[in-house]
C-alpha cells in the first residue's frame, strides 16, 4: 500500500469536528478504527491460506490487504496533528490528494484552500473565489487534482467549477484557466485517471457532466436522473465512471462508447461511494456493501446490530484499489481486499473477497 495511504493518519484532529463527512485517499477528520495485532507473522497467514485453497505455498501469489493485513502485519500509529483546531464548528469540508502522493489539498470551513507536502507540512493556502464577488454564502463541496498533479478542480455551492493551475513545484503562480458555470449546485466530481482533459460532477437537479479542460468554460451533459446526485466515483483504467443518487440508484457509464445502465439499487442512499478492485457502497442502514462492476453483490458487512456504528458517510480506495477507507459518524473502518493469483498452467485470479 503506498505511502500516501498511511499518511492519512496523520490528519484525525485537523478541527474539532468529529464527524467523517469528508475523506480522501483514506484522510478523514475523525478518530481511528483499526484492530491492528501483531501476534501473527506473515508466513504462517500465507500458510493458513494455502491450505484453505488448497494449493502449496510456492505455486500462489498471497495479496493480502484490509482488516485482515492490518490486524497482522500493519503497525498503525498516530503521528502528529498536521493543522491545529479552531474553536466552533470547523467543519473539514473537502480534501483530495494528487496523483503522485506529493501534495494535500484542503478546504476549511472559511474557504481557503490549504496545501501540504507529503510529509504533512503546510506549505501554501490561497482563497477560493464566489461565483459572484462579494458573495460567502457558499461552501467547497469537493477537491481533485488532475492526473498530470498541475491543476486542482474546486466544485463549489454556488454552482460553479473553478480549475486552478498549480504548477509542479511550490510557490508558482496559481490561476484560474477554467470555470464551468451550472443551473444548480455541484455536489460532487471526479477527475478519471488518465484522462488530463475531461472532469466529470454531479449535480444537485441530477445531472451528470462533463467538463473539458482545453475548450475554455466548455461543459456538457452525459446523463440525466431526476434524483439529486450524491456522490460519484471513476474507475481504475478512468474508462467509465459511476454516480450514486438519492433514490438509492448508481448509474455507471463508459466514456469511451457513451453508454449508461442502473446497475445497482442500493439499499439505503449510497453516500459512500467509490470504485476500486470492486465497487463499495455505505449509506445510512449501517451496513457496507461490495459490488462487482456488473452490480452483483461480491460481499457485504451488516452492522446494525452495532449500536457504536452509525451511517457511512464517505469512501475512498488507495490507488492499487486493493484497500479501502470508510468513514463511519465519529471513525472509519479500512477493508483490505484478500486476492488469490494461482500459479498453475496460466496465471488467473483464484478468489477475491473482503474481509473485517
Amino acid at each position: 500500500i503506498r505511502a500516501r495511504f498511511f499518511f492519512v493518519f496523520f490528519f484525525f484532529f485537523f478541527f474539532k469536528q468529529k464527524t467523517a463527512y469528508e475523506i480522501s485517499a483514506c484522510l478523514v477528520g475523525s478518530e481511528m478504527c483499526i484492530r491492528d495485532s501483531p501476534k501473527t507473522p506473515v508466513d504462517v497467514m500465507s500458510e493458513r491460506v494455502a491450505r484453505n485453497l488448497n494449493c502449496r505455498k510456492g505455486s500462489c501469489i498471497y495479496g493480502l490487504i484490509g482488516y485482515q493485513a492490518v490486524r497482522y502485519y500493519m503497525q498503525i500509529k498516530y503521528l502528529k496533528n498536521i493543522s491545529k483546531a479552531g474553536d466552533g464548528m470547523q467543519k473539514v469540508t473537502a480534501i483530495s490528494w494528487s496523483f503522485n502522493s506529493k501534495r494535500l489539498a484542503v478546504a476549511s470551513a472559511d474557504r481557503y484552500i490549504h496545501l501540504f507536502d507529503e510529509a504533512g507540512n503546510h506549505m501554501e493556502k490561497f482563497p477560493t473565489k464566489p461565483i459572484i464577488k462579494g458573495q460567502k454564502a457558499y461552501v467547497v463541496r469537493a477537491l481533485q487534482f488532475s492526473p498530470d498533479n498541475q491543476k486542482l478542480a474546486i466544485a463549489q455551492s454556488d454552482n460553479i467549477i473553478f480549475i486552478y493551475k498549480l504548477g509542479l513545484e511550490w510557490n508558482e503562480k496559481k490561476s484560474i484557466i477554467n470555470k464551468y458555470e451550472q443551473s444548480s449546485s455541484v455536489t460532487c466530481m471526479c477527475w478519471p485517471n488518465q484522462r488530463q482533459n475531461e472532469i466529470v460532477f454531479g449535480l444537485a437537479e441530477g445531472k451528470v457532466r462533463v467538463g473539458y479542460i482545453r475548450k475554455q468554460y466548455k461543459s456538457e451533459s452525459l446523463y440525466r436522473t431526476s434524483s439529486y446526485t450524491v456522490s460519484i466515483a471513476g474507475s481504475l483504467d478512468g474508462q467509465s465512471i459511476i454516480s450514486g443518487h438519492l433514490d438509492h440508484s448508481i448509474i455507471r457509464m463508459n466514456l469511451e462508447k457513451k453508454e449508461k445502465i442502473q446497475i445497482i439499487k442500493h439499499s439505503s442512499v449510497p453516500y459512500a461511494l467509490d470504485w476500486g478492485v470492486h465497487i463499495a457502497v455505505g449509506g445510512n442502514d449501517q451496513m457496507l456493501t461490495f459490488y462487482d462492476e456488473g452490480g452483483a453483490v461480491v460481499q457485504k458487512f451488516d452492522y446494525t446490530s452495532d449500536e457504536t456504528v452509525k451511517e457511512f458517510t464517505v469512501a475512498s480506495f488507495n490507488p492499487s484499489g486493493e484497500s479501502v477507507a470508510v468513514g463511519n459518524f465519529n471513525k472509519f473502518f479500512v477493508y483490505l481486499s484478500l486476492i488469490h493469483i494461482c500459479r498453475c498452467r496460466r496465471i488467473e485470479r483464484c478468489r477475491s473477497r473482503w474481509s473485517p
